[in-house]
């Protein structure tokens, strides 16, 4: 098969490929032997769209280093920036969700529970109730309010 690529077309499935082994390398030693097989696959198509980067002379999206090939610097600051701004953004989500859901199990009776349970859109109605209120809260204070009871 042969796709072909324009050079910017090439740099974006370069940092697809990057930001895929960054997410991808960080949970592979955690969760299971699955997610080192997928890096590893992932990796290898970085290095062969690196590779085809260089054999068309686009230098500037790669770097060496002891002959290898490595991603080039401004590449490589467009997925760490890219990288820190999902975590930011993932951590303050699944914070609010999380304490949305620890609330609505605490404070919703058993029967207010099986209601919203039966209707999907009551119960995103109800946790949209419980999310808000944490997200005005973190945006106003951030983690500044949080404390942990002993």
């Amino acid at each position: 098969m042969n796709i072909e690529l324009s050079k910017e077309q090439l740099a974006n499935l370069i940092r697809a490929t990057c930001i895929a082994t960054d997410i991808i390398g960080l949970i592979s030693d955690m969760v299971s032997e699955d997610y080192k097989k997928r890096y590893e696959e992932i990796d290898e198509l970085k290095k062969y769209l690196l590779n085809c980067a260089e054999k068309n002379g686009y230098n500037d999206l790669i770097d060496y280093y002891q002959g290898h090939i490595l991603t080039g610097d401004y590449i490589t600051f467009e997925t760490d920036e890219i990288r820190e701004e999902y975590e930011e953004f993932i951590f303050w989500d699944e914070l609010e969700y999380r304490l949305a859901i620890r609330d609505m199990d605490k404070t919703l009776s058993k029967e207010e529970k099986e209601k919203i349970f039966k209707d999907y859109l009551l119960y995103l109605k109800k946790l949209n109730e419980f999310t808000q209120k944490y997200s005005k809260e973190f945006e106003k204070y951030g983690v500044g309010h949080l404390e942990i009871k002993e």
